[in-house]
């Protein structure tokens, strides 16, 4: 990101987020309710048996969830880039979260 940012040479502006939950912000995670620890049938990741009690664990924790919907992420970006943009060309570089199927 540094070499990109030192090539666009101040014409744009370059944004990374993580996505409420993940990377550097406040991390999703059941300890509470055992599900993503080492005694967990699947260490750190959820079982799709363990969803129900992680669910009721960070909903105890936080309350209602919709802070952490990918719709928030959006407003989160939307209320950013508006409040600190300098009129320059605007890149939001994203990631996809690994999502595991069952």
């Amino acid at each position: 990101m540094v070499t990109l940012h030192s090539e666009l040479n101040g014409t744009a502006n370059v944004y990374t987020m993580d996505h409420r939950g993940t990377g550097r912000s406040t991390r999703l995670d059941c300890v509470a309710s055992q599900v993503t620890t080492t005694g967990s049938p699947w260490g750190a990741g959820i079982d799709p048996s363990e969803v129900p009690a992680c669910a009721k664990d960070l909903h105890t924790k936080y309350g209602d969830l919709a802070s952490f919907s990918v719709t928030t992420a959006a407003t989160d970006l939307v209320t950013f880039i508006s409040k600190f943009t300098n009129g320059a060309a605007t890149i939001v570089w994203r990631r996809s979260n690994f999502w595991r199927s069952f």
